[in-house]
């Protein structure tokens, strides 16, 4: 008899040990496995923010006659632009000066994403600009309208200025424009 419950509590025993083991070692198991899910903070990606200063000169026989300026905050890899569009309804008047005026939309769109590449930021620009032509008095026949669209990824220096884009009016072969773009980083 005393030999039949000593074999009782090693059996006893030995499930406990089995059992209280494997919960031991099933609750190791999941602690190694959300630490291996959590970041260490020497591990996490840095959050990297740029601001971008967009300048678009326009040049008539080599010199600027019109500067624009624009800045933007553009997070890099976001998956997503940032975008800013700036639009003007200029009124035509019609042949008839009883005739209700119509419009012209002249606007400027600016598209911009940060992305990274080997750690290297690159800029990637979508520029789209609609003007009147220069000199133009807005009338409902023979107003000169103008369009430009340019889209460029270029790589960049921190800090210093990059030309983007150079174009030259089709319509007035003296008229040309640049756009510069210069990234600095915020954080």
């Amino acid at each position: 008899m005393k030999g039949e419950a000593m074999r009782r509590m090693l059996v006893v025993m030995a499930a406990l040990a089995m059992f209280g083991g494997a919960g031991l070692m099933a609750q190791q198991a999941t602690e190694k496995a959300s630490e291996s899910k959590i970041a260490k903070p020497e591990e996490r990606r840095e959050w990297n923010c740029y601001r971008v200063l967009y300048t678009l000169q326009e040049l008539e026989n080599g010199k600027v006659v019109n500067t624009r300026k624009l800045s933007l905050t553009v997070e890099e890899d976001a998956g997503r632009e940032t975008r800013t569009k700036l639009t003007s309804r200029i009124p035509v008047a019609g042949k008839n000066p009883n005739e209700a005026p119509q419009y012209v939309n002249v606007s400027l769109d600016v598209q911009s994403w940060v992305i990274s590449r080997n750690g290297v930021p690159h800029l990637r620009t979508f520029l789209s600009m609609n003007n009147l032509a220069p000199g133009e008095t807005p009338q409902a026949s023979g107003t000169v309208t103008r369009s430009l669209e340019s889209e460029t990824t270029s790589l960049v220096n921190l800090g210093k200025p990059v030309m983007i884009a150079t174009v030259e009016d089709p319509v007035f072969s003296s008229r040309s424009y640049q756009l510069e773009a210069t990234v600095t980083r915020m954080n």
